[in-house]
């Protein structure tokens, strides 16, 4: 019997310039059975174009096209399109190590995992990595449990937080039964905040990996670096979803970090500062949660609790707090003097 087959998921959004350093990346994989969903999600440039090019070239490679849904959407429809029993996710301005998918499917297979990890590493639109975004690669060469791999995901740090390796969705290998009943939240920005939790709490074994597998490429105009009101209010709606999850499943410490980072959020997803007066309600229904959560206060550290409360009374007195220069300037000067990053 052969090896199995993994569906690797590739959405696709004007990204013409990018897109085949992604493509090449996966055709030089080393395991050997591949299906490649590029889901043209409505792209305006030559995206579209450059997928058929590929898939006329290549049999692994197949196209959906489809009207523009946001990447929630497009991974929604690569999943449903997907054959194989395991799947991958490439965001099509990113590339792979050309042996990722192997060395993931065999550290899954010798431990009867749900879900591999590896390392990625942060390289700017050259390919040369970013140096101040790469000072710990936490991934190590371990089996571990879906719970621990949340429970790491929420283990600050002295130089801020490294629990994106575990919540992004692109590091990764997974079972395809996972997500038999998880979807990418339409709609929603930081849409991997919404299911990383859910993935990882369905897993009895996850496979972690020392490797650099994924290649995470820093550009400008991309959704992790255009905080807006809207970004931030979905990234708080995510971490109050976590937070209820974590304390349902009996995982209090987790439950308190990602209540925190909700209450770090909502000040700056606040859409009046900006006039954007149609997330209003979506915004006054994640205070209201938040505020209707108050007891995971109790599982916050002490900075937390604080900066939890100074929210809890009123978000704008915390950015009247934090977010002023004096401030920003008075943490620059700690930070720089104890050898590390604060993350407000």
């Amino acid at each position: 019997m052969g090896v199995q087959k993994v569906s690797i998921i590739v959405p696709v959004y004007n990204v013409e310039r990018y897109l085949d350093k992604c493509l090449e990346s996966i055709l030089q994989q080393t395991y050997p059975n591949l299906e490649v969903l590029l889901v043209d999600d409505g792209s305006i440039d030559g995206s579209g174009r450059i997928c058929d090019d590929w898939a006329a070239a290549h049999s692994c490679f197949r196209v959906i096209h489809k009207i523009n849904g946001g990447l929630s959407d497009a991974r929604n429809t690569g999943l449903d399109a997907a054959t194989g029993e395991y799947v991958a996710f490439v965001d099509s301005d990113d590339y792979i190590a050309p042996d990722m998918l192997q060395k993931l499917y065999e550290a899954m297979s010798v431990s009867n995992a749900e879900m591999g990890i590896c390392n990625f590493l942060n390289v700017d639109e050259h390919g040369v990595p970013i140096s101040e975004l790469n000072w710990n690669l936490p991934i190590r060469d371990e089996v571990i449990s879906g719970f621990d791999a949340i429970t790491k995901m929420h283990i600050p740090v002295k130089r801020g937080w490294l629990g994106w390796y575990y919540s992004v969705a692109c590091n990764k290998l997974y079972r395809k039964v996972l997500f038999s009943d998880v979807r990418f939240p339409v709609g929603k920005l930081c849409e991997d905040v919404f299911v990383a939790h859910r993935l990882l709490g369905k897993c009895e074994k996850v496979a972690c990996i020392s490797d650099v597998g994924y290649y995470y490429v820093q550009r400008a105009g991309s959704i992790v670096h255009s905080k807006t009101p809207k970004t931030n209010l979905h990234d708080a709606e995510g971490y109050l979803d976590r937070a209820l999850y974590c304390f349902e499943h009996g995982l209090y410490r987790p439950a308190g970090h990602a209540y925190g980072r909700a209450a770090m959020l909502l000040p700056d997803a606040d859409p009046g500062r900006e006039n954007q007066q149609e997330l209003l309600s979506e915004y006054n229904e994640a205070l209201r949660c938040f505020r209707q959560n108050i007891r995971f206060r109790k599982y916050c550290t002490l900075k937390e609790a604080i900066q939890v409360s100074i929210v809890f009374l009123s978000p704008n007195l915390y950015r009247i707090v934090f977010r002023n220069p004096v401030w920003q300037t008075i943490k620059t000067v700690f930070s720089s003097t104890a050898g590390g990053n604060s993350h407000e």
